[in-house]
């Protein structure tokens, strides 16, 4: 699940393909991987993804 998810942040948002989904190849991606590594008690890197999921939302970072 993580390579998959981090696989989605590297490829980045591509609104012009058809079934595109707004946010899951940027703060969608991020959050996921928030909770797969919360979940598996990596604390730190949980909330790493946490803030660049924030910040993606927000439009205030790019991968």
């Amino acid at each position: 699940m993580e390579s998959a998810w981090s696989t989605c942040l590297a490829l980045g948002e591509q609104p012009q393909l058809e079934g595109s989904v707004q946010g899951r190849d940027s703060f969608l991606a991020a959050h996921h991987l928030a909770v797969l590594h919360e979940q598996m008690g990596r604390v730190e890197q949980a909330r790493q993804y946490q803030q660049l999921a924030r910040a993606l939302r927000e439009g205030q970072a790019q991968i």
